[in-house]
């Protein structure tokens, strides 16, 4: 399980009217199902294909997803400023309601992971499959 977490200086995550226009039509459609990223926030070969991706903002997880492919080079006009993507499925994104606090207390607490997500700079990664995949379960359900 992959925490992105998204800018609120970028355009599409301004607020969160723009935030869902981006989930719901530019990524699937404008974007061609890919997430655009600058350097250093995945390593190569990660994530896996159907991992889950948690698309936090200020604080608050609004959309999570799953990846259909590892992280690619850019080839297209962002490729400068945003040199990787994934590819996301879009079948799979769901709006969900979580805050990053309460993600981080369920980790620690049921996994025994104790890796800071709420204070992190980066794009933390959570290896957990099980929990990874009780926590798809009851966010997208229903």
């Amino acid at each position: 399980m992959r925490i992105i977490k998204l800018s609120t200086l970028e355009p599409n995550f301004e607020t969160l009217a723009t935030t869902a226009y981006y989930f719901e039509c530019r990524l699937p459609e404008e974007f061609n199902r890919r997430f655009r990223m600058t350097a250093g926030r995945m390593r190569a070969g990660s994530p896996r294909s159907g991992e889950m991706l948690v698309f936090s903002r200020a604080g608050h997880i609004h959309y999570v997803a799953q990846a259909a492919s590892t992280r690619q080079d850019n080839d297209d006009e962002w490729q400068d400023e945003l040199p990787y993507f994934v590819e996301v499925d879009p079948a799979s994104i769901r709006a969900v309601n979580l805050s990053l606090h309460e993600l981080e207390r369920r980790v620690h607490t049921e996994t025994g992971i104790t890796k800071s997500i709420v204070q992190s700079q980066g794009w933390p990664e959570v290896n957990a499959p099980a929990f990874e995949a009780s926590l798809w379960e009851e966010l997208t359900a229903g």
